[in-house]
């Protein structure tokens, strides 16, 4: 009995072990489940009604701190912190941890992060992605500035999100190990709404490699809406390669490169004033739906580099860029890659002779077959010969071009004679017709290479939205939308809304053009707007007829989806008669 008893009594205290154990590891399981932590600096309202606990109330020159903190970033799971708008200081750069998910731009009222608010902050007419009503703003302090350290965001585990954070004013004069402002080299980064702006390097003094971007995606990452602007970046000896730098298995989505300067000693040694898009043979980078505009670079490819196969870039725009090298002011495509869908205007060379697109190192037999519904106002009859080589594309030669335009071009990196100057185009026909692009080339109108405020606040108004007139509407290929999974334009708006997608960053959509005098009927809109009716959703040709309201026929014309109609309309209302499958569907247009 005795031995008995024994035996059950320290089976009892084995079981309360036990038991004690698994509360144990329940508690430690509970405590490293992934939270939402609520940063605000110091003495602000922002997250008053969130749980206590839960606040991070810090120091403006403490976020960094915070953010690798244990307390916020233990969980495997990855903790989330949402950081309210503010203007905070980093010492060093903020490394976060694997799975961490961090989110600026908050008011400091909201739940999640769809409910932040946007506006047009920089005035351009668009509310891109990353303007965010209360921005959250994170620089460098003076010390890290001293320094000659301008790291500011490194993403080197994996599975890490940013988003809706801006960087400003970092400075490296260190080693030219490149990404020096962001840079991602862990698996499956995320880059979202992020922003780096008024950024600076310059490693002349220094031995180290090549300076890779002020963002760099190095490896397997995604940058999504993110900005590059107004940033510098030099070397003394070795190669500079772009102010955004698309990693080889990368892609960079909805993203802007502006008012960037590139430049070596060596011209050949600054490639992408905008955009490098890089490859090893095997893989490359891909850039889609983006703008570059108003970049200079000292070499090749004034707003995007593409260095060789398999690098693509799809529904894309480089336009108003530099090359100091007269190679590629638009876009440079070196040694292969592909190209849809993408329209290069209006870029120069800084000397000589000039040309929106330039292919080099011709892998192509004499055609770029990587080159796909491309438009650009091209100009290669400037030197004898080149129109044999790899600087032109004219229609003999490059034949898969839909667009070609062969203008005799002026010396000193003018327009072409016969090109466009200002938006309407001087012929017409040669215009891409954006929204409000810029009205000079390069940093500024007196100095491409300089930046001024004057061209900074006009450079921020760009916009590169089509007009209704626009000759890119409908020419691009459908195809590539649907083999690439471009299934949203740069403001999100669906491809494709017309018979087929249009060529550049943005789907033209005529509700949002033209705005008022707006009627549906049956998947049928007819719009009035500009002095002309539009009627978007027609499969053919079919008979547009245009009466007042005593029944008289003012226009009859056999119009096809999306084209305008010029007709001008004075204040009162108006029928519109669609014939559609021999049924005529009726409209009422309101002009007041």
């Amino acid at each position: 009995m005795y031995l008995i008893k024994k035996r059950n009594k320290k089976g009892i205290i084995m079981k309360k072990k036990s038991l004690l154990l698994l509360l144990m590891l329940v508690f430690v399981a509970f405590s490293m489940q992934a939270k939402t932590w609520y940063f605000k600096i110091q003495g602000t309202s922002a997250w008053a009604g969130k749980p206590a606990g839960d606040v991070v109330e810090i120091a403006a020159n403490a976020i960094g701190a915070n953010i690798v903190n244990a307390a916020h970033s233990s969980s495997p799971e990855g903790d989330t912190l949402f950081v309210a708008g503010g203007t905070y200081e980093i010492g060093g750069e903020i490394m976060p941890k694997a799975n961490q998910v961090i989110v600026g731009g908050f008011a400091g009222t909201e739940n999640k992060m769809n409910d932040r608010q946007r506006s047009d902050v920089d005035g351009n007419g668009i509310v891109e992605p990353w303007e965010f009503t209360t921005p959250t703003i994170i620089k460098p302090t003076a010390g890290m500035t001293a320094s000659g350290k301008g790291y500011c965001l490194g993403l080197n585990e994996a599975n890490i999100t940013v988003d809706g954070i801006i960087f400003e004013d970092f400075k490296h004069t260190m080693h030219s190990i490149g990404g020096v402002g962001v840079f991602n080299k862990g698996i499956n980064g995320l880059l979202q709404n992020v922003v780096i702006r008024n950024s600076f390097i310059d490693t002349s003094n220094t031995e180290a490699g090549t300076v890779n971007g002020i963002i760099r995606l190095q490896t397997v990452g995604t940058a999504v809406n993110c900005l590059v602007e107004y940033c510098t970046l030099k070397h003394s000896s070795i190669q500079v390669l772009g102010a955004f730098f698309i990693g080889v298995q990368a892609t960079a989505i909805g993203c802007v490169a502006r008012g960037n300067y590139v430049s070596t000693p060596t011209k050949g040694y600054a490639t992408g004033g905008g955009f490098h898009i890089h490859s090893d043979r095997t893989n490359g980078g891909k850039l889609i739906n983006s703008i570059a505009y108003n970049n200079y670079v000292s070499g090749t490819g004034g707003g995007i580099f593409i260095q060789a196969n398999p690098c693509k870039v799809i529904n894309s725009v480089a336009v108003n860029n530099v090359s100091g090298q007269n190679r590629g002011p638009g876009i440079a495509m070196n040694n292969g890659g592909y190209m849809y869908n993408t329209v290069a205007w209006g870029n120069t060379a800084e000397v000589g002779y000039t040309h929106d697109i330039l292919y080099i190192n011709s892998k192509f037999g004499g055609k770029p077959d990587g080159a796909y519904n491309v438009y650009h106002v091209n100009n290669n009859a400037g030197k004898t010969g080149r129109e044999a080589t790899s600087w032109g594309s004219d229609a003999v030669h490059f034949p898969e071009l839909t667009s070609h335009v062969n203008l005799t071009q002026t010396k000193k990196g003018s327009r072409p004679s016969n090109t466009v100057d200002d938006n309407s185009g001087t012929p017409v026909l040669y215009a891409p017709k954006f929204k409000a692009p810029t009205a000079f080339q390069g940093l500024s109108q007196t100095n491409v290479a300089t930046l001024s405020a004057e061209s900074k606040a006009a450079i921020n108004k760009g916009n590169y939205q089509l007009l209704y007139d626009s000759p890119l509407i409908n020419k691009g290929s459908t195809n590539y939308v649907t083999t690439y999974d471009v299934e949203k334009d740069f403001i999100g708006e669906t491809r494709t809304l017309g018979a087929s997608t249009d060529i550049g960053a943005f789907e033209f959509n005529p509700a949002q053009s033209i705005g008022n005098n707006v009627s549906t009927t049956n998947n049928l809109k007819v719009f009035y707007g500009n002095s002309s009716i539009i009627v978007v959703g027609l499969q053919d040709y079919s008979t547009v007829k245009i009466f007042d309201l005593q029944g008289k026929l003012l226009k009859s014309v056999s119009a096809t989806d999306a084209t305008p109609i010029p007709f001008t309309m004075n204040s009162g209302v108006y029928i519109v008669s669609v014939e559609l499958n021999s049924v005529n569907k009726i409209f009422k247009i309101i002009i007041s």
